[in-house]
């Protein structure tokens, strides 16, 4: 059975401290979504196209490494 992590935030941007807990679930799941939340009453510093490129590029190291399968939805 497949273990599958659900990681949700505003990732605007994308810290040091959101990059820690991704490398720490993707050694406890098999398949982790990160979930990028969208306010339409908030103004971000980032649209959510370049929030989710900045988490590929972060977490493409730790999908390496770990062998988890990282996924990146909007909701």
């Amino acid at each position: 059975m497949k273990r599958i992590g659900f990681y949700s935030g505003s990732f605007d941007p994308i810290t040091n401290g959101h990059a820690d807990v991704i490398q720490r679930a993707a050694r406890i799941v098999d398949r982790l979504v990160i979930g990028i939340g969208v306010h339409p009453g908030k103004a971000p510093l980032f649209q959510t196209e370049e929030k989710a490129e900045m988490i590929k590029a972060e977490t493409a190291a730790i999908t390496k490494r770990s062998g988890c399968r990282i996924e990146i939805a909007t909701f």
